[in-house]
């Protein structure tokens, strides 16, 4: 399908509401290093230090690995030393910690970053 039929097929998708919200993806194992985190339009790179725990409270919040190649997705990508003081922190920051992550993130557009 050409660009200009791809554009009209994806308006009448939405004006018959044919297309659905996309759900969570389902929780999964801790992902190894280097991985991509995202929520949203944020993103961030997996840690070596990372715990369990933390995995399970980021997947509380939404948190999911980016498993789907390629990814055209802009985002947002987190500061690493803000994901290494996550990664450091105790427990009862985390919110603390992540929402300050948050407030400095960079945009970036993942075709960016893979150069």
């Amino acid at each position: 399908m050409s660009g200009f039929g791809t554009a009209i097929w994806n308006r009448l998708r939405v004006l018959l509401r044919i297309r659905k919200a996309r759900r969570v993806p389902p929780r999964r194992a801790r992902p190894a290093p280097g991985a991509r985190i995202a929520l949203g339009d944020l993103r961030f790179s997996m840690p070596a230090g990372m715990d369990n725990d933390l995995w399970r409270w980021l997947q509380d919040r939404g948190w999911r690995e980016v498993r789907h190649r390629p990814d055209r997705r802009v985002y947002r990508d987190l500061p690493s030393s803000y994901v290494a003081q996550l990664v450091l922190c105790p427990s009862e920051e985390r919110d603390t910690v992540l929402k300050a992550a948050i407030a400095e993130a960079n945009a970036r557009s993942s075709a960016l970053s893979r150069r």
